[in-house]
Order: C-alpha cells, then structure tokens, then sequence
C-alpha cells in the first residue's frame, strides 16, 4: 500500500434496499435520545484513497456532493466495504493516475 494510491468505482444501478446509511451527527443514545441526525444523499461514485493516516473509501452523490465516508486499515478493507454495501451494482474498480489532480471529477468524468 503507497501512499496517495486511488481508486474510483461506479454504481451501476441503485440498490434497491440500501444496506448501509450514513448520516451527519450524533446518534441518539449520544444526543440525550433525540435524533436529530440528517441522513447523507445516495452514493454514485466511490473513491478509495490511502493517506498517512489510512485508508478512506468516500461516497459522492449524483450532485457530486459528500455522500459519506469510512476509514479502513487497508485497500482490501475499503472495498470489501463497498462490495457489502452495494453488491452487484458496484462496477469494477479503476486506478486513478498519480498525475491526476482532482480524483473526484476524473471518476465523474469517467462514469
């Protein structure tokens, strides 16, 4: 595992029961029984990225907006993650280049 290495892979439908849902905020047994946790926009694209501090497999939105995001301890980690999120709809997984900037509108520009 090097440093900086991307990957991106695309839904190719959408699940039709998500398995997972990621939120913004506390879960309630920490907010004193109220949920008041906004659920995050569905996942399109997914992008893997290791950095110094581990592994991160993020979620966009159709709008190209945060959809979500996991920390993992290794590549193989991050996409057994989404393959148990998103099953069969998750195509294959594409290497971003090193000389590309923005991952997030490659993967875009590619899906």
């Amino acid at each position: 595992m090097t440093k900086n290495e991307r990957w991106f892979a695309t839904l190719l439908a959408r699940p039709l029961k998500p398995v997972v849902a990621h939120h913004v905020g506390l879960p309630p047994d920490l907010a004193g029984g109220v949920d008041a946790r906004e659920q995050l926009p569905s996942a399109v694209v997914l992008l893997i990225e290791v950095k110094d501090d581990g592994v991160f497999l993020v979620r966009f939105s159709r709008e190209r907006t945060f959809a979500g995001d996991t920390w993992h301890q290794s590549v193989a980690d991050a996409k057994e993650q989404a393959r148990y999120e998103f099953g069969e709809a998750l195509s294959a997984w594409v290497s971003v280049p090193v000389d590309v900037e923005d991952a997030v509108a490659f993967a875009f520009a590619q899906a």
